[in-house]
């Protein structure tokens, strides 16, 4: 299968790539697969999985969890 970069993801990656420079060594910078809103390529069944496993549509993009704090970032990419 011949996946294709978005916009969206390589922006991403450029911000996490940052967040990692930027950033105490001990920071936790995360991203929960969570594109779930609609059976999609991912097929009913594992949509079922992933939501029961705590898969939640509409969570944010990204999590940072750093010096006690905790923040979460949602990525748009201009269309």
């Amino acid at each position: 299968m011949n996946r294709r970069s978005t916009p969206e993801a390589d922006a991403q990656r450029a911000i996490v790539q940052a967040l990692r420079f930027a950033l105490p060594s001990d920071a936790i910078v995360h991203h929960c697969v969570n594109e779930v809103t609609e059976a999609g390529p991912r097929g009913a069944k594992r949509q079922s999985i992933l939501v029961g496993m705590g898969v939640h549509a509409g969570f944010a993009d990204l999590m940072v969890l750093c010096d006690g704090r905790i923040l979460f970032l949602e990525l748009k990419a201009p269309k």
